[in-house]
């Protein structure tokens, strides 16, 4: 397994080093969500570092108002965890 992480790894750093494509539609709803008036968070299994390589090039982490990435919480996905921190810093109920 250790020997199959590894080869992963060196791939996706391999295809990571041209960056990461910005999905069509990314701006346009950050835009709507801005003229809403809408408070958004980054929820990720990610490390805050690859959030940052990540997103840092095309501007986007400013129209986030909170990153909650691996660290910031104790349970990972697909428990609630990352996203009930992320609903606690936004000071909403995420029950609703």
């Amino acid at each position: 397994m250790a020997t199959f992480r590894d080869a992963w790894l060196r791939h996706l750093g391999l295809m990571m080093a041209e960056g990461v494509a910005l999905k069509p539609g990314v701006i346009e709803i950050l835009d709507l969500l801005d003229r809403f008036d809408i408070r958004r968070a980054i929820a990720t299994s990610s490390r805050h570092d690859s959030v940052t390589r990540h997103l840092g090039p095309y501007d986007l982490l400013k129209r986030f108002d909170t990153i909650v990435a691996r660290g910031d919480y104790t349970e990972p996905k697909p428990a609630p965890m990352p996203y009930l921190t992320a609903a606690g810093r936004l000071s909403r109920d995420p029950g609703r």
